[in-house]
């Protein structure tokens, strides 16, 4: 599971088009050359892979919810709802107020 504040990739917003065009530019035929073993290759392959994924794939936060993954969004509107109007009657200590948070 990500951890609070947690920076992960946001495949959905990828720009794939420049990762395309980035990819065709490269002469694979000099980085595949037979002169070249195995460990290098694949070294030079991943750092161009990798460097297509940082720069056109962008980043996104996700924040650990407060809220166990079983309540729905709908669940966890009402329960804020229910706090803001319990904090409005602590701070005016009317009765009305009081209907609102209890009701």
């Amino acid at each position: 599971p990500l951890s609070f504040s947690e920076k992960t990739y946001d495949w959905y917003k990828g720009d794939y088009n420049n990762i395309l065009s980035f990819l065709g530019s490269i002469n694979w035929t000099e980085i595949f050359n037979i002169r070249n073993d195995i460990t290098t290759i694949t070294e030079k392959f991943y750092s161009l892979l990798f460097y297509a994924i940082n720069t056109f794939i962008p980043k996104k936060r996700y924040y650990k919810s407060k809220f166990p993954c079983w309540f729905s969004k709908d669940l966890i509107n009402l329960i804020k709802l229910k706090k803001y109007q319990h904090s409005i009657f602590k701070l005016s200590n009317t009765y009305d107020d009081y209907q609102q948070f209890s009701s």
